[in-house]
């Protein structure tokens, strides 16, 4: 089979059992009761007998054949588990699937969140700048009213010097007035 096994043998164990702290030891059953016992299927029991021996003395080319037989008796098993391996494959297959399903369907989602975030960023973006030229339009109407305001408050003292000018000129007409008359009273009279 050309597989190098570990080496591993009775005495190698026993000198590993002897530097182990007894406290540490989880199995006390020993390994020649579990070997013997039932519950160990014998092909099993063989296969560890055949890797003790090579882990001891070296691979026995012999023993392949011992392995292939044992090999041969689990195919031909193979039938009486199809059916419950292929149930549970068929169960797992169908949960694959529907995990599958729903990462697609998330990832559906997540794309559709992502594609509505974007538009949601350029929609603020665009909003933004229309806020910031309107600012700069507001700053800019501020400007020019205060401009006319200028103006008008401007036309307003300018109204106002016209108007004194004017009570100033029609006060001296009336002064000039009231003077002709009396130069024309004081002219009939000479």
């Amino acid at each position: 089979m050309g597989i190098s096994w570990p080496r591993f043998g009775s005495t190698l164990a026993s000198n590993l059992n002897g530097i182990l702290d007894p406290d540490l030891k989880r199995n006390t059953a020993g390994a020649g009761k579990s070997w013997a016992s039932h519950i160990v299927p014998p092909q099993v029991r063989i296969v560890h007998d055949v890797l003790n021996r090579w882990a001891a003395q070296g691979e026995d080319l012999n023993d392949h054949a011992i392995l292939d037989e044992i090999r041969r008796d689990f195919n031909k098993s193979i039938p009486l588990f199809q059916d419950i391996v292929h149930a549970d494959g068929t169960r797992i297959s169908a949960e694959r699937d529907d995990a599958r399903r729903q990462a697609s369907e998330t990832e559906a989602r997540i794309n559709e969140q992502s594609d509505r975030i974007a538009a949601l960023s350029a929609e603020n973006e665009a909003l933004t700048e229309q806020i910031r030229l309107n600012h700069a339009a507001l700053a800019q109407s501020e400007d020019e009213v205060a401009a006319i305001h200028s103006a008008l408050q401007s036309m307003q003292n300018a109204l106002e010097k016209a108007e004194a000018h004017r009570s100033t000129i029609i006060q001296e007409f009336e002064l000039a007035k009231a003077q002709i008359a009396r130069l024309q009273t004081q002219g009939s009279q000479v």
